[in-house]
């Protein structure tokens, strides 16, 4: 059994919203390999490589932080380039 993980915290959109994403990206030029819409998110902290005994602490400081309510506008496609991946 894995021991560790990577753990990050992420907003996570819907359907609609991926997909949208995906077809406004599908007409520019490739910046890079495509992500699959499934695993679209935004990264707000990424933890690292941590020991699973840890995800409870992680749940808690989560589930701690009140959710702020908004729009958030994506309007920008970038890429990590030394990852080869699109944004």
């Amino acid at each position: 059994m894995k021991t560790h993980g990577r753990y990050f915290f992420a907003l996570w959109p819907s359907e609609p919203v991926r997909q949208a994403i995906s077809t406004a990206a599908r007409e520019l030029p490739s910046l890079g390999r495509p992500v699959p819409e499934q695993n679209y998110h935004i990264t707000l902290a990424f933890m690292g490589d941590l020991s699973r005994d840890k995800l409870p602490e992680l749940l808690a400081v989560g589930d701690a932080v009140p959710a702020p309510c908004g729009e958030l506008i994506l309007d920008v496609f970038d890429a990590f380039r030394s990852a080869r991946v699109m944004f």
